[in-house]
């Protein structure tokens, strides 16, 4: 998925993995450094530091929407059985990762584009993998297609991550009903939207916090 995101974003004229400072830097268009991060942001923490001091950088994260499961032998020459996987993913998701760089999100130099995209996940029945899925190798995420594309660069961007039908003031709770995700999820959203200043929380009662938009 990396290699076929970055040929994508690789244009006529443009430099692939290529040493920038003291970094590798996947794509470099004119003056712009175009990173793409498939794992977690937070091993690009350091590299965001140093090099948004000087230049304008586009952080592209592929989100998952939809994932199919390919099953294949160890050889990885006989496709075993092929599945959809039950779990799917939206753009609230992003949030996971966007919790590891909150102080840098308001970066002038820094464009976050997010990808949502359906997969292949290339299974491997080598006995080598996690006892969580009885020796099963995950060997490769292959890109099956863009479904949208979402660029984040404003605090009103930001506030997108919300759903549309919230109320002036809302909790958690709303976020969860409204959105239909995860406590973790929900918790993570506005714990970093608190953070960039999107919003602010105006009552804490009985240990619930009622939030307020900014933007």
């Amino acid at each position: 998925m990396h290699a076929a995101i970055k040929q994508l974003y690789a244009k006529k004229g443009s430099l692939v993995e290529s040493k920038v400072g003291n970094f590798i830097i996947d794509v470099v268009w004119r003056n712009r450094l175009i990173e793409i991060q498939t794992h977690s942001f937070l091993n690009l923490k350091t590299k965001l530091v140093e090099l948004l001091t000087k230049h304008k950088i586009t952080l592209v994260a592929p989100i998952p929407r939809k994932k199919t499961i390919e099953l294949y032998d160890a050889s990885l020459e006989t496709l075993l059985r092929k599945r959809q996987s039950p779990k799917t993913g939206s753009l609230v998701n992003v949030v996971d990762e966007l919790v590891y760089i909150p102080h840098l999100i308001r970066e002038p130099n820094l464009t976050l584009e997010v990808l949502l995209v359906d997969v292949i996940e290339i299974r491997s029945a080598n006995n080598k993998g996690s006892w969580r899925r009885k020796g099963v190798s995950i060997i490769d995420t292959k890109l099956q297609q863009i479904v949208s594309k979402h660029t984040f660069k404003s605090k009103k961007d930001y506030a997108k991550l919300l759903p549309k039908d919230l109320p002036p003031l809302f909790t958690n709770h709303d976020l969860i009903h409204s959105f239909n995700i995860k406590k973790q999820t929900a918790y993570k959203l506005t714990n970093f939207l608190k953070k960039i200043d999107v919003i602010k929380v105006v009552e804490v009662k009985n240990r619930r916090q009622t939030f307020k938009l900014l933007v």
